[in-house]
């Protein structure tokens, strides 16, 4: 079957109607509108590629038989991808909730995305080069590695090479969307996932000693990149330096003035909290630019920048 390529149907006087760019001229056909195939898409892999495997390219997630993780054929990125009908592309806070709300009894079992899956010997290829990320609609370059377990494994393409595909649902038997739009922290593309290999003991989210609601949240690099507009939790906010200063000096805890570190050697760490081998240092204040809270500090109000440090380590928040 031919890719679909700019065509438009338009009905005319009960037919249907097919123009395109290449073609100017409506053709008339009597045939009804069919539903859009995965074999009808530009961008899957063809039945006939030499890459293709025993899953047509097209994999069943584990957790959830109506998830797939769709190989592309090609290794440009495109942000408004068509899909087949009765399907749409998944968003990353779509995939978490359906992974938590799966009752699949082995969906924390050690089951890989898509590498060594579907008669593969290692990762899925493509004309020699390996795919690697399956994204997510809204990710930007967020998705699925398709060399780690299904149980949200998120991570970024820049990251590790190259697109692979895109993760789909099929909504026939979509459940209904929660009434709830709480984000949490694992919502968020910054923060350090659950199975994060430098994840730590408070989950990357240490409270604060001198006031509860104070929280030291940690970023999944330690490349500072500027954002001013990080997303946040629901019931919490960024915090600016003066508030920081204001809550340790109203704070009534007694034993705030301790040498107790921000994040060194706290959450089961035994030093520096650590990302891909490199050190976290700074958490950033949302008005303070370049400025945050040492991880090596002591809580009370060792501000420094991070222009001097190097490495940011995440972001100052507090529950509201």
């Amino acid at each position: 079957m031919q890719k679909i390529k700019s065509i438009r149907w338009v009905s005319t006087n009960g037919w249907l109607v097919k123009t395109g760019i290449s073609n100017l001229r409506a053709d008339v056909v009597s045939a009804p509108a069919t539903n859009v195939g995965f074999e009808d898409l530009d961008w899957t892999l063809p039945a006939s590629h030499p890459d293709q495997d025993s899953c047509g390219g097209i994999r069943q997630a584990n957790f959830d038989p109506n998830l797939y993780f769709v190989r592309a054929n090609t290794f440009t990125q495109d942000a408004n991808i068509e899909v087949p009908t009765g399907y749409h592309w998944v968003t990353k806070a779509e995939y978490i909730a359906l992974f938590t709300a799966s009752t699949v009894s082995s969906k924390n079992d050690n089951i890989l995305s898509y590498f060594k899956q579907c008669g593969l010997s290692g990762y899925p290829q493509l004309n020699g080069q390996q795919q690697i990320t399956f994204l997510f609609k809204n990710g930007g370059i967020t998705g699925i590695h398709a060399g780690h377990i299904e149980p949200r494994t998120v991570t970024n393409m820049n990251t590790v090479s190259s697109l692979a595909g895109y993760v789909l649902y099929r909504d026939d038997v979509m459940p209904e969307p929660p009434t709830s739009t709480t984000i949490t922290f694992e919502d968020l593309d910054w923060t350090l996932l659950a199975l994060h290999p430098a994840q730590d003991t408070c989950g990357g989210v240490r409270q604060a000693n001198f006031d509860p609601n104070v929280y030291f949240v940690r970023a999944n690099t330690a490349t500072f990149t500027p954002d001013t507009n990080i997303e946040i939790p629901t019931g919490y906010h960024w915090i600016t330096k003066a508030e920081y200063i204001a809550l340790f000096n109203a704070s009534i805890v007694s034993n705030k003035h301790d040498e107790i570190y921000s994040y060194y050697r706290h959450c089961g760490i035994l030093g520096y909290p650590n990302i891909n081998g490199q050190h976290q240092y700074i958490f950033l204040f949302k008005d303070g630019g370049t400025t945050g809270v040492h991880a090596g500090h002591y809580e009370r109000v060792t501000i420094m920048n991070i222009s001097t440090i190097g490495r940011s380590a995440g972001y100052m928040l507090y529950k509201d």
